[in-house]
């Protein structure tokens, strides 16, 4: 009997400090065994449609795919697929700069965390819908437990 096999591979992101470290594991597993494999549209530089959200749920379209109308501050965060973020922050002086940051998605739970490591409950959201290519919603905030900043969302390759 043949046996497939894929590649799993876990990225588990630790934050000391100011300093970032990732580590890997890679694991193999039969194919008859389910692994949820995490849609790619996630990974992308996404821009607040706020023309478009509703009272409960936020808007967010691809840097990019359209003009938006003049602003004096769009939300906007870029998620990298090896835990890796950032986000649109609005100074005190109203200066307008992308910082680092990382995050953990378990599920549809995402939680974003500062450069101390500590949770940021304002930029931290619970997805309404699995991302397309065009559109992701969500509603602010987590609910239920935040997870350790220590887990990340898995990704398998074939």
């Amino acid at each position: 009997m043949n046996s497939k096999k894929q590649l799993v591979s876990a990225m588990v992101g630790v934050v000391a400090g100011s300093a970032t470290l990732l580590l890997s594991a890679c694991a193999s597993v039969n194919e008859s065994e389910t692994v949820k494999v995490e849609p790619p549209h996630f990974y992308q530089h996404w821009v607040n449609a706020y023309e478009e959200q509703t009272s409960d749920k936020m808007v967010f379209r691809p840097k990019g795919s359209q003009e938006f109308p003049v602003s004096r501050f769009r939300m906007e965060y870029v998620f990298n697929n090896d835990g890796s973020c950032q986000y649109k922050y609005l100074s005190p002086v109203d200066k307008h700069e992308m910082k680092s940051c990382v995050y953990t998605k378990v599920g549809n739970k995402v939680s974003v965390y500062n450069d101390s490591g500590r949770v940021v409950p304002d930029l931290s959201f619970t997805l309404s819908t699995s991302p397309t290519k065009d559109v992701m919603q969500f509603t602010k905030g987590i609910e239920g437990s935040v997870p350790a900043k220590n887990q990340v969302a898995t990704t398998v390759e074939k």
